[in-house]
């Protein structure tokens, strides 16, 4: 049996190989708002599911999610670059505060769900749905993102790169071809070949 050297493997994107209901997430994560400009122009939602109870003792299963009402805004790469290690966020926070202008935000109940098994099949639906909505250059922002900062790490291994790009290419094929070029192109050593469906 191969035991992985911790110093020649990336446990982060390894970890989550295991774990493709995580996708969602990712494409959260690598997309435009990846990175809010500040605390009062950012949507938030909870992450845990918690149950209420009627009063007669029916249980149902919520979840909170919060709408900024001045609206989302995030940095690009190179804005967020820029102004890396800086108190910015704190810093419009308290300006905005001591002018007076609290954030807002309206509070909502997501669907009131029934505790089920989401069968396997759906870990890529909901992010190729995602990523289908967004127009070619967020696509391509996205896809560049995924490659330099996930795929092409330095102990990011074949067979790692492989499943991702597997796990993409069922969220949508178009992405995960594109991945699987881009990553082709820039390594320009192994080729990624994909496992059948």
């Amino acid at each position: 049996m191969h035991v992985p050297s911790p110093e020649g493997n990336w446990r982060f994107v390894d970890f989550f190989s295991h774990h493709p209901e995580s996708l969602h997430m990712f494409a959260h994560a690598f997309d435009d708002i990846g990175i809010p400009k500040d605390f009062r122009h950012m949507d938030g939602f909870g992450v845990h599911t918690f149950k209420w109870l009627t009063r007669d003792g029916k249980e149902t299963f919520i979840k909170y999610h919060w709408k900024s009402k001045q609206g989302v805004k995030s940095f690009m790469d190179g804005e967020a670059q820029a102004i890396c290690g800086t108190d910015n966020v704190v810093k419009s926070i308290d300006a905005a505060v001591n002018a007076e202008k609290y954030p807002l935000s309206r509070e909502s109940v997501c669907g009131i769900r029934q505790k089920t098994r989401i069968p396997k099949e759906n870990n890529f639906a909901q992010p190729g749905e995602l990523y289908r909505s967004w127009n070619s250059e967020r696509r391509e922002r996205f896809a560049m993102r995924i490659v330099d900062n996930f795929l092409l790490q330095p102990r990011v291994t074949p067979e790692l790169q492989r499943i991702w790009i597997d796990f993409w290419s069922q969220a949508d094929e178009e992405l995960g071809a594109k991945l699987m070029e881009k990553v082709n192109a820039i390594a320009g050593g192994e080729t990624v070949v994909l496992s059948s469906p």
